[in-house]
């Protein structure tokens, strides 16, 4: 519309005045749409981009690991915990790292022609290191894996032995994660 009114001085200048009142709200839904737990990889894409052509690719990343995030506690809330620990510390390994690698994917395909490594700094060994905001949101959720696995796992009522069984389960589910995803990559 601002190339059509171009030769108009006024026409341009009142474009530009509603367009940069209309793009906040803009904005606003483009991130709301990205939040949603029913979105998919496509959707996620299209979103992102448009987030970041209108400068705003740190909001798009961080709404999307954010919303990823939420998918995965809600997800793991929705597993049955019937007094095996074993069987739930599977489902708990196949819900995490199945949305850890899909979130990956969604990541790589979303953000990469956005440059998204931020400015994000992680003390490690107290050395300043810049990483990625995935790879600062991927570390969380490996954390807060291990934390749910601990208390369930470690806990006083568990017998002896399902610990190292518990252990053998989530190495499985991880290898199987790990497998899926070089195949992925090298094809």
């Amino acid at each position: 519309m601002l190339r059509i009114a171009a030769p108009n001085v006024a026409a341009v200048e009142s474009l530009t005045g509603r367009l940069n009142h209309l793009r906040p709200a803009l904005i606003g839904q483009l991130a709301h749409d990205l939040s949603s737990p029913d979105l998919r990889k496509a959707g996620a894409s299209r979103l992102v981009a448009l987030l970041s052509r209108l400068d705003s690719a740190d909001l798009a990343r961080d709404t999307f690991l954010r919303s990823r995030r939420e998918v995965m506690m809600q997800r793991v809330r929705g597993i049955k915990c019937d007094g095996d620990t074993t069987i739930y510390v599977s489902e708990l390994a196949i819900v995490c790292f199945t949305i850890l690698r899909h979130t990956s994917d969604w990541y790589m395909t979303a953000f990469k022609e956005n440059k998204m490594a931020s400015g994000m700094v992680l003390m490690a060994f107290r050395q300043p290191c810049l990483l990625s905001g995935f790879i600062v949101w991927a570390k969380e959720q490996i954390e807060t894996f291990a934390d749910m696995f601990r208390r369930q796992v470690y806990a006083p009522t568990i017998p002896e032995g399902v610990s190292d069984e518990c252990m053998r389960v989530v190495a499985s589910h991880n290898r199987k994660v790990s497998l899926a995803q070089a195949q992925k990559l090298s094809s």
